[in-house]
């Protein structure tokens, strides 16, 4: 295997962690919003973590798309626009 595909192999895993992290922080935001009306904090927050993963996934030449329902996971990586979310790979983390 090349350094090349080593440094993209790397980067991706680096990105799917970081993705990890945002999909918890996303879903406790979720299960809140749902509760009850989030702080303008919150709501900033929530909108920066979208946004770094938006950002993530558009590196790795990927969409996203954010399930806002907090019963299931936040995030899915998805290979074209207009694809059907439950067709994409669902970003798992542990609770």
């Amino acid at each position: 295997m090349t350094t090349k595909k080593l440094d993209q192999l790397r980067l991706d895993y680096f990105a799917l962690r970081n993705l990890e992290k945002i999909a918890k922080s996303i879903h406790h935001l979720y299960v809140t919003q749902c509760n009850q009306e989030l702080t303008k904090r919150q709501e900033t927050l929530l909108y920066n973590l979208e946004l770094k993963a938006k950002d993530i996934a558009k590196g790795l030449g990927l969409w996203v798309y954010f399930q806002r329902d907090p019963r299931g996971m936040p995030l899915y990586l998805l290979s074209e626009y207009h694809q059907d979310y439950t067709r994409g790979l669902m970003i798992h983390f542990r609770s």
